[in-house]
């Protein structure tokens, strides 16, 4: 019987250690969900690409307001952008798994 309670014993003091040294859970990803992003390279030259999309042409990215990525057949970048012209969007552009980009969504917002 004490065998028996030995074992239950190390058992316990197992599970509870691990319990102890396992780390918070942090909110979970939603898989194809959209993830908060930072502007850096690859940001910036989804944001110069869509500019260079819109008309009038010669238009500019002045600041990236937000940045969100998507995970697809390769990435969806979702950007909020203030444009030289003074101009606000919410663009969505693809990055193909080749690396090309192509302008998916454009629409002005206040």
């Amino acid at each position: 019987m004490s065998s028996l309670r030995l074992a239950l014993a190390a058992g316990l003091c197992a599970l509870l250690s691990a319990c102890a040294a396992a780390p918070p859970a942090a909110s979970p990803l939603i898989a194809g969900g959209w993830a908060r992003a930072g502007v850096n390279e690859e940001t910036q030259a989804a944001a110069t690409f869509a500019a260079g999309q819109m008309t009038p042409a010669g238009l500019s990215v002045v600041k990236i307001e937000a940045a969100e990525t998507q995970v697809v057949a390769g990435l969806n970048y979702r950007l909020t952008l203030k444009l030289s012209d003074g101009s606000r969007h919410q663009v969505v552009v693809w990055r193909r798994l080749d690396g090309t980009f192509e302008l998916t969504a454009d629409e002005v917002v206040s």
